[in-house]
């Protein structure tokens, strides 16, 4: 169990930890490379670090004739903006920032994690207009294309019938909806329409009727585990070896239906291979780096700001593939 509260205390750590420290703001958290860092004293009152602003001047949605946009994120680190029409939840603008955050963080190639710079999500709910005023199917409310996916929160973590077939039963529906939409995008974004069909055509599998254009979504639910029942272990070797080019196989992150924000995390300086970081029921930080000690500090930073003192404690379950001198 590590407990690390750092109020008064600075001045035995090297001038990053200051300045990460001042970036958070009063009250903040470090997990890096298996150290815990806490600010101050006492009981933590969660605080979302993602603040919902107003779209900014120059941010345009793809929709904008058809779509009011007045909530806004970004996720700073990839250039891609989370645009919400007025009925959407912060929960989803938040949950929606995780996600996309996470799935370009899963990506292999930099280069590929690059291509979604300018990349824009249009969240809505059931409350906004349809697709049909753009030559949709009436009801639809969800698509993808090339650096633009659209979202229907009513299909989030909730129990609801999809209002493109009207006549279903009403189900629990997870993360699959988004998953589904954003891997449209990855697909058309990366200029991997022509490379699916040849795989597939290569390995014997159908590339005619009406569904073909939704393998490669489908897929990425597996990959992803976004139902019970969904996972890589329902790939054919050839389906898993083709969604491997683009996606970390050791990546293991799957998204989940929470109520609260979880830490945020990223690499700071230039790593490679990229970190990941998961927070399903435990915490887990996978790191490359060149250690924080001499000229080129190198690590996974997880953080999450708190509001006032507080104190974060963790207990270490597991440390592997490491170095003696990791943190």
């Amino acid at each position: 169990m590590i407990t690390y509260p750092i109020k008064n205390k600075l001045s035995s750590w090297r001038p990053w930890c200051q300045k990460i420290v001042n970036e958070l703001g009063k009250g903040g958290a470090m997990i890096a490379a298996g150290i815990v860092l806490s600010l101050g004293n006492g009981t933590a009152h969660a605080a979302d670090p993602l603040v919902i602003t107003t779209p900014p001047a120059g941010v345009h949605t793809h929709w904008a004739t058809t779509y009011t946009t007045t909530k806004y994120l970004k996720i700073d680190k990839y250039n891609i903006h989370i645009l919400g029409s007025p009925t959407v939840s912060d929960w989803f603008m938040r949950e929606s920032h995780w996600l996309i955050s996470n799935m370009v963080d899963a990506m292999k190639n930099p280069a590929d994690r690059a291509k979604f710079s300018g990349f824009q999500a249009l969240l809505i709910t059931n409350a906004d207009p349809d697709l049909s005023l753009l030559g949709g199917l009436p009801g639809h409310r969800n698509s993808g294309g090339y650096k633009w996916s659209l979202f229907n929160e009513a299909l989030v973590c909730a129990k609801a019938v999809d209002t493109i077939r009207p006549t279903d039963a009403a189900v629990y529906r997870e993360w699959e909806t988004p998953v589904h939409e954003f891997g449209h995008a990855v697909e058309i974004t990366l200029g991997l329409e022509e490379t699916t069909r040849a795989t597939r055509v290569a390995n014997g599998a159908s590339v005619s009727g009406p569904f073909f254009t939704e393998t490669y979504a489908w897929a990425l639910e597996n990959w992803f585990s976004v139902r019970p029942g969904s996972s890589r272990a329902n790939f054919q070797p050839w389906e898993y070896n083709y969604i491997a080019t683009v996606f970390d196989a050791n990546n293991t992150w799957v998204p989940v239906c929470r109520t609260t924000p979880s830490l945020i995390s990223s690499d700071i300086g230039v790593v490679s291979p990229a970190g990941f970081f998961e927070a399903n029921s435990k915490f887990k930080i996978t790191a490359s780096g060149n250690d924080i000690w001499n000229n080129s500090d190198q690590f996974r930073f997880a953080y999450q700001t708190l509001s006032g003192d507080g104190e974060i404690t963790a207990k270490v379950t597991g440390l592997t593939n490491t170095d003696s001198w990791a943190k």
